[in-house]
């Protein structure tokens, strides 16, 4: 039997409801294994994306008032964490490609698992409008479990599919 006693934990917040689950999975967890949390949000750089709209300068403005607000509700997250749990957490909050900005910071803090809320997007939704989650699950080095919204954090067996080749 393969022991599993992670240190760090990161979990990506974007405050969804399936986040937010994702959150209290991480925190039971962490609270289980005495682990470390990384409340990490990731937003998407408004220059790049609507540079149309308005000017450069605007669009940083408005990226800088959108993090400030990130860190704001992610420090109340994390105090709420660290009192209902016992733990520690740190937050993040990062700009630029969703999945690839999770894996770096995952990577840089030396995350030993991902825990991050899936939203279970049809084949078709999944098709069009791609899945960070499965992003995540194919680039990260280190284990990444999914949480769906209404999923129960009371584990009593886990399937770990395996088929043993390199």
């Amino acid at each position: 039997m393969i022991k599993f006693g992670p240190k760090k934990i990161l979990i990506p917040v974007d405050f969804s409801p399936t986040s937010l689950n994702a959150v209290n999975h991480a925190a039971f967890l962490a609270e289980r294994f005495k682990s470390d949390l990384i409340l990490l949000h990731v937003m998407k750089n408004l220059t790049d994306q609507f540079q149309v709209l308005g000017s450069v300068p605007e669009m940083k403005r408005l990226n800088g008032k959108a993090g400030k607000t990130a860190e704001k509700k992610l420090s109340e997250l994390s105090k709420k964490i660290q009192k209902g749990y016992g733990i520690r957490s740190e937050i993040d909050v990062s700009t630029g490609s969703i999945p690839r900005e999770i894996v770096q910071v995952a990577t840089d803090n030396k995350a030993d698992l991902i825990v991050m809320g899936t939203h279970g997007y049809s084949a078709i939704e999944e098709f069009v409008l791609g899945s960070n989650a499965l992003s995540v699950l194919q680039l990260a080095k280190c284990p990444v479990m999914t949480i769906r919204e209404h999923t129960n954090h009371m584990y009593s067996k886990i399937v770990v599919p395996i088929d043993l080749s390199e």
